[in-house]
């Protein structure tokens, strides 16, 4: 078996942009079939691999192949033990690990392995779904560890996240004659001065403090220079702890405008798309031993395919070397020893 640091060096140098992924999807491919011990499955641009010889699988270690688009210029490089290029943290490192515990033969753990594509854009194209769609089995197993870069501390669960779109209303008027209009962008100070001033709530689940957080990230309004614009569109993204369900959070955003909205103006809050988060689930056997193990925990601010392993009841967690924060930077890097020590701790968790 190639050494890891080198096995994430090749892995960053084929290119993986969503949708794009036959090529390190083959490399994988043929580095697992190798293995005697393993019976390797591939479905569509995904990879599944599983210990032959261990009887009923339990757990299943996962992680994406695909990767955001790279920065102009960008290059591949390695220097001072650490690794560069796009994907080098997110999550080329992880993959890395994947690969060298699949190969291990000493690692005889009951564990499925499942490569997949397209985790970087719409969450319907999936790879996951994919390899349901064709081996609904695939997934039945008490627990996963998802390989996000974490810096080999454990993240557990993930927020939800919700994109909601405010019409904020106005008149339509000259704008030499203001009075006689509404102005729909001025209409919108309020609701940007309330969403500014919102005191996030904060919510400790399995030890773990989930923080929500509240952004406009797109505005718009207005169509010509001397028309008093009588609509502003907000875009909102909402990110919101495990406890909430989609229907309690877009009922929070409908509270948060109350007494703002004028209905009868043409104001109106349409929830646009959402997906639910994963509780921590940390009581259960594999992720426990995890946790005692890194003896370092938090919660997961974003969301994951751990929401994933959630809907279908099955307890997961983040877990993989490489430095969250700098995932789809122009510099992206990870230390090599992130990668060691990645593999030494899941080698451990997954024999006991």
């Amino acid at each position: 078996m190639k050494d890891l640091a080198s096995l994430c060096y090749e892995l960053v140098n084929i290119p993986s942009v969503s949708l794009d992924e036959a090529g390190i999807a083959d490399y994988v491919e043929s580095i697992l079939q190798r293995a005697e011990h393993l019976s390797v499955v591939r479905i569509e641009n995904n990879v599944v691999a599983t210990r032959r010889d261990v009887g009923p699988i339990r757990y299943m270690v996962a992680g994406h192949l695909d990767t955001v688009p790279p920065s102009p210029g960008y290059s591949v490089g390695r220097k001072d033990d650490r690794i560069y290029g796009v994907g080098a943290s997110d999550m080329k490192a992880g993959l890395a690990v994947m690969i060298g515990l699949a190969l291990d033969p000493a690692n005889t753990s009951p564990t499925r392995y499942l490569f997949y594509a397209a985790e970087e854009i719409e969450r319907s194209q999936s790879g996951i779904f994919q390899v349901e769609r064709q081996w609904p089995d695939a997934l039945a197993v008490e627990a996963a560890i998802l390989m996000e870069p974490t810096g080999v501390s454990l993240e557990a669960g993930c927020q939800g996240t919700m994109r909601a779109r405010l019409t904020i209303a106005g008149k339509r008027a000259h704008s030499a004659r203001p009075h006689k209009g509404i102005n729909a962008i001025h209409r919108s100070g309020p609701f940007l001065q309330r969403i500014a001033a919102e005191d996030q709530r904060s919510v400790e689940l399995d030890g773990c403090t989930f923080r929500e957080a509240l952004s406009v990230v797109r505005i718009g309004g207005g169509i010509a220079n001397n028309v008093v614009p009588d609509q502003v569109e907000l875009t909102i993204n909402y990110r919101f702890a495990p406890d909430r369900k989609t229907e309690a959070a877009f009922a929070y955003l409908v509270s948060l405008f109350e007494g703002l909205m004028d209905q009868e103006l043409g104001d109106s809050l349409v929830l646009v798309d959402s997906v639910d988060g994963a509780l921590p689930n940390l009581s259960n056997e594999l992720l426990d031993r995890l946790s005692r193990r890194v003896n370092a925990k938090r919660a997961k601010l974003g969301w994951t395919d751990v929401a994933t392993f959630f809907d279908r009841g099955i307890a997961a967690t983040n877990y993989g070397p490489g430095d969250p924060e700098l995932a789809h930077s122009a510099g992206e890097w990870v230390a090599v020893d992130e990668i060691y020590r990645a593999f030494e701790v899941l080698s451990e968790v997954l024999a006991n």
